[in-house]
């Protein structure tokens, strides 16, 4: 919870946060609240996406409202109580983001957040309760207030990243007039039989949450995250451009716990690739660490490894499944500055050191994801109107 509370000592150039909801039809949903204080140019956004389960053979919706303040809020309870205010025992709400005339984002001291978002234009409306307790998943199971940094989360580094849940399951209404889009799925429009008879089968929404914060994105990035929700297993790995090197944090969990595996620097760390030659050269001869990142191909593959343990990741989607987002920067919100699909196949294979990871490895085991997540940024995106326009 720590690290997902607004962080206001110092206060950040940016601070970001990320929900992609997996919905009973098939479906995605990306919403993010985003702000950087300081900026003239689109300081405060939230970001709303609707990937149908047939995208893109029929169109996403997709709004991006600038909103004039978001207020990021950590709430006191115990000073609340010495005031004479009352707070329930049970449910007390830890911090609210509050975005005027759009809604609020709240979370609560057992890590239940609500979402109440409605655009000013009319265009959507979306509620969500996501579980906590025993509902959330975090990053390294059994330990509530994992995160994905370690210690490094305490450095003054150019960007931090937190998941708060690889998944949380989800109660949630969401409204789009058919005037103004006709392919919501109508198992999406709320996971309730109000609406719509739902098939004993049919589960409920399941959530990713994360959140960033610091002074800029990283000069370019990659972001890799699937889940099955059977087996309960699943890849997270996001990384990039730091300070002169490509950088990545890394957790997959196994249908068996024994193959859990997680990696942070200096581990999962090479000389940046954008490095001018010869410093470059020096990316190829990490012993530890080799990533390459090809938009024209719309491919990544990573690969990681420990004395103890390895991980192979690759991971691809379709080209005309990536939707564009916008990004925050120092100077504000820099528009189709991120290319993201939901249809993405995310290969992994986990190791095990044979003799201390000479080159002597084991597969201890290898999944394959369907419909996750990949995202390209920055340098790593390349379509050609990136920073200038939204492409949708």
């Amino acid at each position: 919870m720590n690290q997902f509370r607004p962080h206001t000592i110092p206060r950040p150039t940016f601070e970001g946060y990320y929900s992609k909801f997996d919905l009973p039809s098939g479906g995605r949903l990306a919403l993010i609240i985003c702000s950087v204080p300081q900026a003239k140019t689109r300081p405060h956004m939230v970001s709303f996406t609707y990937i149908p389960p047939d995208y893109p053979d029929v169109p996403l919706f997709q709004k991006e409202i600038w909103a004039e303040d978001i207020q990021m809020v950590n709430i006191d309870n115990d000073m609340l109580a010495k005031l004479g205010f009352s707070t329930s025992p049970k449910h007390k709400v830890v911090f609210e983001l509050r975005v005027p005339n759009v809604g609020t984002m709240k979370v609560y001291d057992d890590d239940t957040t609500e979402y109440d978002i409605s655009d000013p234009e009319r265009s959507f409306s979306f509620s969500a309760s996501i579980a906590g307790g025993s509902g959330r998943t975090p990053w390294s199971r059994g330990s509530k207030s994992s995160t994905p940094e370690g210690m490094l989360v305490y450095l003054p580094l150019p960007l931090h990243w937190h998941v708060h849940s690889l998944a949380s399951t989800c109660n949630f209404r969401l409204s789009i007039p058919s005037d103004l889009y006709s392919h919501l799925h109508p198992l999406d429009t709320s996971n309730t039989t109000t609406s719509i008879v739902r098939p004993p089968s049919q589960q409920l929404a399941y959530v990713h949450q994360e959140k960033n914060w610091a002074h800029s994105f990283p000069a370019s990035h990659i972001w890799i995250q699937a889940r099955n929700h059977t087996t309960n297993s699943g890849v997270n790995v996001a990384g990039g451009g730091i300070i002169g090197t490509d950088a990545f944090l890394i957790s997959y969990h196994g249908t068996d716990s024994l193959h859990d595996v997680s990696f942070t620097p200096p581990y999962a760390m090479q000389a940046s690739s954008s490095l001018p030659w010869p410093l470059s050269i020096a990316s190829s001869y990490s012993p530890t660490c080799t990533c390459s990142v090809s938009w024209v191909d719309r491919q990544a593959h990573l690969e990681v490894s420990s004395l103890t343990r390895k991980i192979s990741i690759v991971a691809s989607a379709p080209k005309d499944t990536f939707f564009g987002l916008s990004a925050p920067f120092h100077d504000g919100h820099r528009k189709n500055f991120l290319g993201q699909s939901f249809r993405a196949k995310i290969k992994v294979k986990v190791f095990k050191a044979d003799r201390l990871g000479l080159g002597h490895w084991n597969l201890m085991c290898e999944e394959v994801f369907e419909n996750g997540s990949l995202e390209f940024g920055a340098d790593w995106y390349g379509h050609p109107d990136k920073g200038e326009t939204n492409p949708l």
